[in-house]
């Protein structure tokens, strides 16, 4: 049975950086020129400062060949940092479309010690079952570089995409390269959102915040590691190339103060299936939903830079206001409605105000307009920790004032120790 595989090339590039270290910005002028003269096996046209990287010519699933040209553009190198950055595009010289999803991956780096700074996958290097060994690989995704309808047609060149690397000292360095273009189109991935789950049912909701950091990595039935970062939009999306068990996982990679618990399965067991055409099916749903797994008790703190003034929502009195458990903000507020059970919320509004003690201002907001001319009283308690912690990490430890605000616009001062154990 005939499989559609994805095009693909493995070919050499050398960037003799070394030379580039006098300069924090470098463009080359010159075949011959800080490139590396014909290492790059290219041409150089000065009025644009863009150099072929190569011209490849590989096969194609239909039959004829397939030229792509790496173009290069923007080489930029920082001493300080031992790091080298350029612009990439792909220039297709192919009669035919090239379709997405389009990847180009390296690897092989040489000589020790170089990195790849910014990919947008990586296959870590593992060992098939015929003994074999997979070098590791890094991605960069062009697939929304190609235009509006997901394709290269012919003479036309993709957005550029940066590629980043670290080279110690600045040593010319090597890597291979491998391209891989879609046969057809919507090839087989697994893909997903991650976002905060504010109410931990597990389905994305329309109000809820999609998360755009992080790390999801996937282990597929033949062994391989493969992990790429989430986007700004909270996606990923990893490509797939056989049927089986995957099993997939996301690393937030952020600290908070409060642990981190996760309302849907991570890792998650995804089963891939053959279609009807003997190519793997996609699953486009293994989402991720994560919450701040906080014991239930007072609201928390908010911060907004808005004016106190603009804040105020309805009527209410404060009576009283006292620091509780050394971060919780107890308020004794009077107000009219229907039955005495209504919502309050605390805002930070600003930042620290530079003064000796510093000080904040804190705008209580009573939340709900009731129709009726009952008054009731009650007690509001708020958590403050996400406070102190931002007051601990300015100042150390020490005296913070509190200027809580109520409706008609007065400060109420409240003098707050911040000191952690000992």
């Amino acid at each position: 049975m005939f499989t559609l595989r994805p095009i693909s090339f493995l070919l050499a590039i050398i960037l003799a950086v070394g030379l580039l270290g006098c300069s924090e910005s470098t463009s080359p002028d010159n075949p011959g020129g800080n490139l590396g003269g014909n290492s790059l096996e290219g041409n150089v046209d000065p009025g644009t400062g863009t150099f072929v990287l190569k011209t490849l010519d590989v096969p194609t699933p239909e039959g004829p060949r397939a030229r792509v040209q790496l173009i290069g553009s923007d080489l930029v190198s920082d001493p300080e940092t031992d790091t080298v950055s350029l612009m990439v595009s792909l220039h297709s010289l192919h009669p035919e479309p090239l379709l997405a999803p389009a990847t180009v991956w390296i690897g092989q780096l040489q000589p020790a010690g170089v990195e790849v700074l910014n990919p947008d996958f990586v296959r870590d290097p593992f060992e098939p079952e015929d003994g074999s060994l997979s070098l590791a690989m890094y991605g960069f995704d062009y697939t929304d570089l190609l235009g509006d309808d997901g394709m290269l047609g012919p003479e036309e060149t993709s957005a550029a995409k940066q590629w980043q690397f670290m080279s110690p000292d600045l040593a010319p360095f090597a890597f291979g390269a491998r391209a891989e273009f879609g046969p057809i189109h919507d090839l087989p991935r697994i893909a997903g959102l991650c976002w905060h789950d504010n109410n931990r049912n597990g389905i994305p909701e329309p109000d809820e915040q999609h998360l755009p950091h992080g790390v999801v990595v996937m282990h597929t039935p033949g062994g391989e590691v493969i992990d790429t970062f989430v986007g700004q939009n909270g996606r990923y999306s990893l490509p797939i190339e056989e049927a089986g068990l995957f099993e997939v996982f996301y690393d937030p990679m952020i600290d908070t103060f409060a642990p981190i618990a996760f309302s849907t399965p991570n890792p998650r067991q995804v089963v891939i299936t053959l279609g009807p055409d003997g190519q793997p099916q996609s699953f486009l749903d293994a989402n991720f939903g994560l919450y701040t797994d906080l014991e239930p008790g007072p609201p928390l703190i908010q911060f907004t830079d808005l004016p106190p003034d603009s804040l105020h929502y309805e009527l209410w009195k404060l009576i009283e206001a006292s620091i509780l458990q050394d971060h919780i903000l107890r308020l004794e507020v009077g107000f009219s409605g229907c039955q005495p059970e209504h919502p309050f919320s605390l805002w930070m509004t600003g930042g620290f105000m530079e003064s000796m003690p510093v000080q904040v201002n804190l705008v209580p907001v009573h939340e709900l307009a009731e129709d009726c001319d009952a008054y009731f009283t009650g007690v509001k308690d708020f958590n403050l920790w996400p406070l102190r912690e931002n007051f601990l990490r300015a100042y150390g430890p020490g005296v913070l004032l509190l200027n809580v605000i109520d409706f008609n616009g007065e400060a109420h001062q409240i003098e707050w120790g911040i000191y952690p154990p000992d």
